[in-house]
């Protein structure tokens, strides 16, 4: 007697069909219409999209966060850990050229910035909202576009 279980396909059957037919798709030719790295690069041979800088950039703004977190405690710390996306939106509002990460200046600029954008942000986010929890206060827009003001008026550090 044959068991239910006996007459169907087991579930990796179907899942390396899948996998053996992706395998024999051809890929397009470096610089054809369809190269994946022709359309993020923008045509610009040679160099890395500008999308990978960002993504490289932001990666150095999270390595300056998270060698900030241990020295601070309280509010500075959750304020650097919730708003470490604002913190980068303040690092590229202020001036870094997202087009040139791969140069050291660059690099050497980004944990200045990120520092001055973190002691503005705790100076700011105490003046303004110094009862509102850091993780509330970032998920709301309205907050963050006069935290944001707050930063960049003329007699703040970005100003």
């Amino acid at each position: 007697m044959r068991t239910p279980c006996s007459r169907t396909k087991p579930a990796y059957a179907t899942t390396i069909l899948v996998i053996d037919a992706r395998k024999n798709v051809p890929m397009p030719a470096p610089g054809a219409a369809g190269d994946v790295n022709n359309t993020a690069n923008g045509n610009r041979k040679g160099k890395k999209p500008i999308r990978t800088k960002a993504v490289e950039i932001m990666r150095a703004v999270e390595a300056e966060l998270k060698a900030f977190q241990p020295t601070a405690e309280g509010k500075p710390k959750l304020i650097a850990t919730h708003g470490n996306r604002f913190v980068l939106h303040i690092l590229f509002r202020s001036g870094v050229d997202v087009r040139n990460s791969d140069s050291d200046a660059t690099r050497k600029q980004i944990p200045a910035v990120v520092k001055q954008a973190v002691n503005g942000l705790i100076a700011a986010t105490t003046k303004a909202y110094a009862d509102a929890y850091p993780s509330n206060l970032f998920k709301n827009l309205s907050k963050c576009k006069e935290l944001e003001k707050e930063m960049f008026r003329p007699s703040s550090i970005f100003g």
